[in-house]
């Protein structure tokens, strides 16, 4: 049976497990991933192999998830010759993922004005911190600094209790970023344009916050900020999934 992205190619130049896991949905569903990686390996491939610290030529399992459905070779990207093989990958593709600074894409021509002036159809996705405008635009960040930034953080615990990560933020941005590629694809069938798509580990937060930023303004904020105990509630739910 025929998937529906079948003879979609992605160039992946991811870095994080939470982008890398959006092109590897799109390989789900039949695209061509081909994952450029340095030749000294990717940092990710040493790391959250498990409870115990990864050991080399051993199963990571993260790394694994995140890289499914995927050819991948080794760039230096730093070289003129690395960057040329990237180029004509990207001239044969639909489209190019990537998680990197702006300032590192631009330096070595990856950024999505020179990519586009040279491929009008391109579709360029590419997932950040904190999006790319605003004084954060170019601040690195982690799912924990988003999440804290909603305030999330504070209203999950029971009273008193210290914050709560709620680990969640980051996988609505993979989805956000997959999402984004397959619409844009969809507006280029039928104009012909390719186009910049943007997801950042702040949105795929307030997005998963979405419900409680919305009693938040409804409510208002002293009445909300103040968590209702699990503990003494009539319904265990209170304080999680109602108020």
């Amino acid at each position: 049976m025929a998937k529906a992205l079948e003879k979609f190619v992605l160039i992946d130049l991811t870095t994080e497990l939470w982008a890398s896991l959006a092109a590897a949905m799109l390989g789900d569903f039949g695209a061509e991933v081909i994952r450029v990686e340095d030749p000294s390996g990717e940092a990710r491939r040493s790391a959250y192999g498990g409870d115990e610290p990864h050991e080399p030529g051993t199963l990571n399992w993260r790394f694994d998830l995140a890289n499914r459905n995927k050819k991948s070779l080794a760039v230096d990207l730093d070289t003129e010759a690395g960057r040329d093989i990237a180029r004509e990958l990207i001239a044969r593709a639909d489209a190019v993922i990537t998680d990197r600074p702006r300032a590192w894409l631009a330096g070595r021509g990856l950024d999505y004005e020179t990519l586009s002036a040279e491929h009008p159809r391109l579709i360029y996705a590419r997932g950040s911190g904190f999006g790319p405008r605003g004084p954060d635009a170019d601040l690195p960040a982690i799912d924990e600094l988003a999440a804290a930034h909603t305030g999330m953080m504070g209203i999950l615990p029971q009273p008193g209790e210290p914050p709560v990560y709620p680990a969640h933020g980051q996988m609505y941005t993979t989805v956000m970023l997959a999402f984004g590629i397959v619409t844009a694809w969809y507006h280029r069938e039928r104009t012909g344009e390719g186009q910049a798509v943007d997801a950042s580990l702040l949105a795929g937060n307030m997005y998963g916050a979405s419900l409680d930023l919305q009693a938040f303004l409804a409510i208002g904020g002293e009445r909300f900020l103040h968590p209702i105990s699990r503990l003494d509630a009539g319904n265990p739910m209170s304080g999680t999934l109602y108020r």
